[in-house]
């Protein structure tokens, strides 16, 4: 009977949750079709507060995003929903996968008959519903509650006897009824107790299970933590930042425009968040005196952390096997810990993590005296390439170059470069300077990284460069080539029409061209008579 049958679409793939004890520890990684890859992405919370207003265009949009930004996985919260059929159906087709949470989070749950029924309930509806979807990567039973009643002081509010029928209620939970209903109702899909495993405050956070590491914005630690304590699977972690100015205009008015605002402290939910942006917005950058330029510091700050911690995970593999940041979308305009602003605009964090996610990803580190190059090769076959370094000051004069011809094994990261910041600069001035990378693969497309030998705010950044700019129609919007005489760092492209810019907070090297296409349907004078670039030197 008709009312018997349902018609889906199957991916046939294998999926496992790599947990094996070795020499540091005990691995965490997921095996695809028998090759283990590297989760990058991010968390997913509700796209919307009203499910009822969440159009397929959502949908889209949102996973267009993170599939464009090179993302694999997403890991759906267990403080937020379970998604409809169709964000899954989507995720199939991109090949995202996905870390699914039970509906559980930050809270302990009763365990009498009746709700533990109701919960098995649940339970089973959505993992029936669920399991034939190839984009379901993992159930994970909660979000924080282990940790939290180990670590968050939340046992010492009862008494002995209270704390066994609390505990007993959580093992009943997540212990024995959901691995037992995931076991018994799914095609073998991987089943986690709790994310994280371990508190950041435990040593094994860092060796075993996945890792929720706060440390950098909540324990206020600097960025450098997360070079120096990476875990072999981060699976939470976040740095603010407020949204573009176009939507911090959406709910101001021009007196609210200010850090301190009551407007602007009431979309500011942490209670510390304000301080903590200027706090490590000061490390790297100078402190500007507008709250417009604050604002365009804090994603900067926001994008150079995160970007750090993606990218010296990226390097650890195999030991470290996934980074999922907090967090991908927002559902209000709000300073929030999201790369993208609740009206889909991008901020400079999503486009330095598609950078940071690519297949092919070119970064570096600094130890003592030496610059390393990495490249981490996402890619299932070897790669080989030539790795060009040229050494210039911020007018375009090239004073030191080298190169090599280099191998780069499948699905791994490997040091293609070194040599002495000594010798790189030739006794130029390091606020003077940089060094432009290129990797530039057989049969492939060029791969671009530029290193500073200071933080930006110690850079001598000219004025008044010279900028040539021209705007082309084309389909679907414009072309905008962009030359500059000097360096433009962290350049921000705007204009009053509605459209998005596929490129936005990059640097533009002296007397190259760039090429930035801004989607819209806006008449090409009004592009032009509201387009500006404006880059870090004019905050100052």
């Amino acid at each position: 009977h008709s009312d018997l049958e349902k018609t889906l679409k199957f991916g046939l793939r294998t999926i496992e949750l790599v947990q094996e004890k070795d020499a540091k520890g005990e691995t965490f990684y997921f095996k695809l079709n028998g090759t283990p890859i590297f989760a990058k992405g991010a968390n997913l919370i509700p796209l919307n507060f009203f499910q009822e207003r969440v159009k397929p265009a959502d949908l889209d949009a949102a996973l267009d995003a993170a599939t464009s930004a090179n993302m694999n996985m997403l890991r759906v919260w267990g403080g937020g929903i379970y998604q409809p059929d169709d964000f899954y159906q989507r995720c199939d087709e991109r090949g995202l996968l996905i870390w699914q949470d039970f509906m559980y989070a930050c809270a302990m749950y009763p365990g009498d008959e009746r709700f533990l029924e109701n919960a098995r309930l649940e339970a089973v509806e959505q993992v029936t519903r669920l399991r034939n979807h190839a984009c379901l990567a993992l159930w994970c039973g909660n979000n924080e509650i282990n940790e939290a009643w180990h670590n968050w002081g939340w046992r010492m509010r009862f008494n002995p006897d209270q704390q066994d029928v609390i505990w007993k209620a959580y093992q009943d939970l997540f212990q024995k009824m959901l691995p037992k209903t995931v076991a018994e109702n799914s095609n073998a899909t991987p089943y986690l107790e709790s994310s994280p495993r371990f508190s950041r405050y435990n040593s094994k956070s860092y060796t075993e299970g996945d890792s929720h590491d706060w440390c950098v914005w909540h324990d206020e630690k600097p960025f450098d933590h997360f070079e120096e304590k990476i875990p072999r699977f981060m699976s939470e972690y976040g740095f603010q930042s407020f949204p573009e100015w176009k939507t911090i205009e959406s709910f101001t008015q021009d007196t609210d425009r200010a850090l301190e605002s009551k407007v602007m402290l009431a979309h500011q939910k942490h209670a510390r968040g304000n301080g903590l942006i200027k706090k490590y917005a000061a490390q790297a950058f100078r402190l500007p005196k507008t709250f417009r330029d604050f604002a365009y510091i804090s994603q900067l700050t926001q994008a150079d952390g995160i970007r750090r911690a993606i990218e010296a995970q990226r390097r650890a593999m195999p030991y470290c096997m996934g980074s999922l940041y907090w967090q991908l979308n927002d559902v209000w305009q709000v300073a929030s810990w999201s790369s993208i602003d609740n009206f889909g605009r991008w901020k400079a964090l999503q486009y330095a993590a598609r950078e940071a996610y690519a297949n092919i990803m070119v970064s570096t580190t600094t130890t003592k005296d030496t610059l390393s190059i990495h490249v981490v090769n996402d890619n299932l076959t070897a790669i080989e390439g030539d790795i060009f370094v040229y050494a210039q000051d911020f007018k375009g004069r090239i004073f030191y170059m080298d190169g090599r011809h280099k191998f780069v094994d499948a699905n791994s990261s490997q040091v293609v470069y070194t040599n002495q910041l000594k010798k790189l600069l030739q006794g130029q001035k390091p606020q003077d300077c940089l060094v432009a990378i290129i990797f530039r693969p057989k049969n492939g497309v060029d791969v671009q990284r530029t290193f500073y030998f200071v933080a930006p705010k110690d850079l001598n950044l000219e004025r008044d460069v010279s900028v040539l700019k021209e705007i082309t129609p084309v389909k679907d919007g414009f072309d905008v080539r962009i030359r500059s005489a000097g360096l433009l760092k962290n350049v921000l492209l705007s204009t009053d029409t509605e459209g998005s810019f596929d490129n936005n907070y990059f640097d533009i090297l002296p007397n190259q061209d760039y090429h930035v296409f801004l989607k819209s349907a806006a008449k090409l004078v009004d592009v032009i008579n509201s387009f500006s670039i404006r880059s870090l030197v004019d905050t100052y």
